[in-house]
């Protein structure tokens, strides 16, 4: 069985001492590097005794360190280039989980972008609405300010009129009893001269 351990994912800056806080507790270690790639790293490991090794590979694989979810396998033969083959995969893997995460984040930002229109679009559209309904409120109440000034003109000609009428009829029975009186007055005035005239003769 193998002791040799290839550690890969590593985030950019990893120390071979990071290595060492996380694999010492497993066994005596005989070999701790570290490589430094352009956007990630990886490193290996080596145990005097191969189950410390075992352990190691078992509960350390998958574990996160500094945000990077690490991998821990057993190391291929010597010769073996690791760049060409698993930094690669990790470094594809890199730009696959980037490249997500940029879409996710051009999706969040065009679904703020859609809700700020939609609430600009609502802001307008209860605006507009209010300005209809002020419109139209203000437009019934001169419609009843008209009305009313219509009735109450319409009320006052109407009084206008019917005071015209009272005064003329009052005015003709005046001209009719006035004329009735006189009327009387001289025929008793007729009356008088008559019989007076009669007494002489």
């Amino acid at each position: 069985m193998s002791t040799q351990l290839f550690i890969g994912r590593l985030p950019q800056g990893c120390r071979s001492r990071d290595l060492e806080d996380i694999f010492y507790k497993y066994g005596k270690m005989t070999r701790c590097d570290v490589k430094q790639g352009v956007k990630m790293s990886y490193g290996f490991i080596e145990y005097e005794d191969p189950r410390d090794a075992e352990d190691a590979q078992r509960n350390e694989h998958g574990r996160e360190l500094r945000g990077a979810r690490i991998v821990v396998e057993w190391a291929r033969g010597p010769g073996y280039d690791y760049r060409k083959d698993r930094y690669r995969d990790d470094d594809r893997d890199y730009h696959r989980e980037r490249g997500r995460d940029r879409r996710r984040d051009d999706y969040d930002r065009r679904r703020s972008r859609s809700r700020s229109r939609s609430r600009g679009r609502r802001s307008r559209s209860r605006s507009r609405d209010y300005d209809r309904r002020r419109s139209h409120s203000k437009d019934r109440d001169y419609d009843r300010r008209r009305s009313r000034s219509r009735e109450r003109d319409h009320g006052r000609r109407r009084s206008r009129s019917r005071d015209r009428d009272y005064n003329r009829r009052r005015s003709r029975s005046r001209d009719r009893d006035w004329r009735r009186s006189r009327s009387h007055s001289r025929d008793r005035d007729n009356d008088r001269r008559r019989s007076r005239s009669r007494s002489r003769s």
